[in-house]
């Protein structure tokens, strides 16, 4: 290779991204690790604005969950919790922290970072969503979805009955009405349950819309605005309710 002119700076190389990205955790972790040493008995080092736009954060790590804010790139509260496979469902200010396989579900106040309450989980892999007025829980083992008004989710019992039962490889999302929408790839059905029954409207019921599905395909459903969208994994297609 040719000899650098006399003068010009020595090239330094950029550092590799995978060097950037480590040193990035490094960080996140640092100042999860002295957020927890902060915060004791599940209380905030500070005075928090409850209506900002934080979020919060799992650290299997840490067992502990984290309300990170991303203006300003920092964790500033944290709650230690006595398991290492936490996931986050969060509306507002109502921020449910579920463990992984089932078990239990905590609710946070976030006003002074701490659990608040709690309530069981069904046994295996489960989904807890959380919305303004209506949350959903979603056994993917068993496929049983039961609906709930979210000021309810302290009461929410897995040994009641389910609003459906999917079977196996169902999936569920909440729309922004308050609405949840599951698909069955057992029944090729596409529900849709109104918010109605969350809030123990008797009279409501769920609505059954029949779809092109095979029998035990992989899928997963999204709600649009009003609509619905199944995303069929193994036929790469989205099915929607016009087609």
């Amino acid at each position: 290779a040719n000899a650098p002119a006399p003068g010009t700076p020595p090239r330094r190389d950029r550092p590799r991204r995978s060097t950037v990205l480590t040193a990035a955790a490094t960080v996140t972790l640092v100042a999860l690790v002295a957020v927890a040493a902060v915060v004791s008995g599940g209380y905030t080092a500070e005075r928090m604005d409850l209506d900002d736009d934080t979020v919060w954060v799992t650290s299997e790590v840490h067992q502990a969950v984290a309300r990170a804010n991303p203006r300003v790139g920092e964790l500033n509260s944290a709650v230690r919790l006595d398991s290492s496979s936490l996931t986050v469902s969060q509306f507002g200010q109502t921020v449910v922290v579920s463990e992984l396989g089932g078990g239990e579900a905590r609710l946070l106040d976030t006003a002074r970072a701490d659990v608040d309450d709690s309530f069981a989980l069904p046994v295996g892999d489960v989904e807890v969503t959380v919305g303004e007025r209506v949350s959903s829980v979603l056994s993917r083992t068993t496929g049983d979805l039961w609906v709930t008004a979210t000021t309810a989710l302290a009461a929410f019992d897995p040994a009641a009955p389910p609003d459906l039962t999917l079977g196996a490889g169902g999936d569920a999302a909440l729309a922004p009405d308050g609405s949840v929408v599951a698909v069955s790839p057992a029944s090729a059905t596409v529900f849709t349950i109104p918010p109605a029954v969350a809030l123990g409207d008797t009279a409501a019921a769920p609505r059954a819309d029949p779809v092109g599905l095979d029998a035990g395909a992989d899928v997963s459903i999204s709600a649009v605005g009003d609509d619905w969208v199944v995303l069929d994994r193994e036929g790469g297609r989205l099915v929607t309710a016009t087609r």
